[in-house]
């Protein structure tokens, strides 16, 4: 007897009850959590249902029909209700509650008959974010430190669960800007009293808030930072450029029903010559997957080509970024991990996140090569797209509300075989879009 059919026996049987599962949200027409969700269930045998349910205004009347039947298994929040739905738990995780933002339902059975089911709120976008970060990141050339400084874009709720992705792998320095300057503020304000000493640890947040995105303004931003730990820039043990980015915010578009139209992202005014301030390179994350490639990731095709271009007049080839600059077991110079994990072999299981923060590695020594070519473009950036951030957190969805893993391989190739037949292949996509920008800024 097959897996299959062992489950369609016990579905039979009532041992394995359908249940239904939704999204909650605004703008949800073309999102691929369904289609997702949809191929988890099928791929594991099970006979649920996910629905995708537009609401307005994030309130108990639009869902409560959902929620408190007897078959519901759970829900995902999407944008803009990320914190409103707080509002319908009972209760919620320790990590959401220092988020301070949910993005999954998870019913608790009620205690007798007749109760109806309390609902447990989980965010699993800062796991997602987390894993896409340690899976780029190159741990052995540049960090995280206590010199690491990150820059967030946007102040919603998924700027949340990213600063809270980035204080778990032991960043510290945090910058935010937002269009909305204010908001910025109140975020980074908030943020920075939820996750003191939030582990025991003694770890303190500094979380500033930029004035713009220009490299003066980035350079601004991590001197003010710097001033508070009584060093400055270019002294010894002072704080790096950004080396990691990471964009919360989502296309600006209104809901077209079936049509598969593609929306754009908006261009914040962010440019290659702050990429380019990290010596070492670093990781870009773009949480919006609709286009797929955005101004943060033609930022990063950009950098790179500039990057190879400099490779081959200093070197002659292509095997290095900058000569001097140690190398990855690959022979490249790169604050970006090449080595393969579970995203290239999805059979492998990563590891449980922890709830303490990671101990930092030692800082880098001023007579470090890196050091010697401060304002130098030196290494590549990595490019983490929208898409695969969505894939991560949806795979820890499935195990919340199924106690099962979710078959990576095969929901990925599901997923991404649709997705590439909408928006086109990764290197075809970048490389027009990349032509294009160039062209509009020439």
């Amino acid at each position: 007897m097959s897996y299959a059919e062992s489950q369609h026996i016990l579905y039979l049987t009532g041992l394995l009850p359908q249940r239904a599962f939704y999204l909650f949200g605004s703008l949800i027409a073309r999102s691929f959590l369904p289609l997702l969700h949809r191929a988890t269930f099928k791929w594991l045998s099970l006979p649920h249902t996910f629905t995708p349910i537009s609401t307005i205004k994030f309130s108990l009347e639009e869902v409560e029909d959902a929620i408190n039947s007897a078959d519901f298994g759970g829900a995902a929040i999407t944008i803009p209700h990320e914190v409103s739905a707080m509002a319908l738990c009972k209760r919620v995780s320790h990590h959401a509650r220092l988020i301070g933002a949910i993005n999954t339902l998870v019913p608790c059975p009620a205690p007798g008959p007749g109760d109806t089911n309390s609902i447990i709120g989980e965010n699993t976008d800062w796991v997602a974010i987390y894993t896409c970060l340690t899976r780029r990141i190159n741990t052995g050339l540049h960090g995280p430190t206590c010199r690491t400084t990150a820059l967030v874009l946007g102040a919603g709720g998924t700027s949340r669960a990213a600063i809270y992705a980035l204080y778990q792998i032991g960043v510290s320095n945090i910058l935010l800007w937002n269009r909305t300057r204010e908001k910025a503020v109140t975020l980074a304000k908030e943020m920075r009293e939820r996750l003191e000493c939030a582990d025991g640890s003694g770890t303190m947040v500094r979380v500033g808030v930029l004035m713009g995105l220009g490299k003066e303004d980035v350079r601004r931003g991590v001197a003010e930072m710097a001033r508070t730990l009584g060093v400055s820039v270019g002294m010894p043990g002072a704080l790096q450029m950004p080396s990691i980015i990471v964009s919360t915010i989502y296309e600006s578009r209104t809901d077209m029903g079936d049509f598969w139209g593609i929306g754009q992202v908006p261009d914040v005014g962010l440019r290659v010559d702050v990429l380019e301030l990290s010596v070492a390179g670093g990781v870009a994350v773009e949480l919006a997957y609709q286009p797929r490639v955005t101004p943060l990731l033609r930022l990063v095709a950009e950098v790179n080509q500039r990057a190879r271009a400099i490779s081959t007049a200093t070197s002659g080839s292509t095997t290095g970024i900058v000569a001097g600059l140690p190398l990855s077991r690959e022979g490249t110079a790169s604050a970006v991990k090449m080595e393969p994990d579970e995203w290239d072999n999805p059979a492998r299981t990563p590891p449980l996140r922890s709830s303490t923060n990671h101990t930092p590695h030692p800082p880098l020594l001023s007579s470090s090569p890196c050091g010697a070519l401060t304002g130098t473009l030196a290494a590549p950036w990595a490019a983490v797209e929208g898409i695969e951030v969505l894939l991560e957190q949806a795979y820890e969805q499935t195990r919340l509300w199924t106690g099962r893993k979710a078959p990576k391989r095969f929901v990925r190739e599901s997923v991404m075989k649709e997705f590439e037949d909408k928006f086109g292949k990764w290197e075809t996509t970048v490389e027009g879009c990349t032509r294009a920008h160039e062209t509009f800024f020439s």
